[in-house]
């Protein structure tokens, strides 16, 4: 995949498995639209990188040497709202993604995972998108206990169109082409829709529009 340097994907990768690591920086070459801005195996290495350099994305291993990286994951979603989390795990673990969506982080993939799919993943989580198929996941959308949401009056006719595709789970490249419409213009969309249902996240905003029955 090509792509002009305007358009480059800054990324992070937080890991001290170095097999993983070469693999993917092998693979991320091949990309061209990602500029791995650094490789580092500790909590504290990654907040202060992240503090810095203010990347777009980040690969967060779950477990490293020096501490917790949900806990880190939480601390660069909380002080950097431009960079996404993507959290990265051994195995399929339905209690960590609950409490990886409720920290704000994008989502979740497994160690195992191709090294398609993880670029893929770190893709859509760059562009702001929530990757999490909200239909496979009714338990963890529903424990969350969203906030209490507003109207949906209160929503314009084309904001009800963005919200519709974010129950369908698709990414904000896609809603772009379907509705004809920037990708820019959907962010905007989305942060308009999060504001006035009160939602803190994508998945809130979907939680309470299953709940209110926004869109039919």
């Amino acid at each position: 995949m090509s792509s002009s340097t305007s358009e480059m994907i800054t990324l992070l990768v937080v890991d001290d498995h170095p097999t993983f690591v070469n693999s993917l920086q092998s693979h991320i070459a091949t990309e061209g639209d990602f500029s791995l801005t650094n490789v580092v195996n500790s909590v504290f290495e990654a907040a202060d990188l992240v503090r810095r350099e203010l990347p777009n994305v980040v690969l967060m291993n779950e477990r490293l040497s020096d501490g917790d990286g949900l806990e880190a994951a939480k601390y660069i979603v909380r002080s950097a709202n431009e960079t996404s989390v993507l959290m990265m795990t051994e195995h399929e673990n339905n209690d960590l993604l609950r409490h990886v969506l409720e920290e704000g982080c994008a989502g979740l993939v497994t160690r195992d995972s191709s090294l398609e799919h993880i670029t893929d993943t770190l893709r859509d989580a760059a562009h702001g998108d929530l990757v999490v198929k909200f239909r496979e996941l009714p338990m963890h959308a529903a424990s969350l206990q969203p906030a209490e949401a507003t109207p949906s009056a209160a929503l314009t006719s084309r904001e009800r169109d963005v919200l519709q595709c974010l129950l369908a789970g698709e990414s904000t490249s896609t809603m772009s082409e379907r509705l004809f419409i920037s990708t820019s213009t959907v962010r905007n969309h989305v942060n308009s829709i999060l504001t006035k249902m009160g939602a803190h996240s994508k998945l809130e905003a979907v939680t309470i529009a299953n709940r209110e029955r926004f869109v039919a």
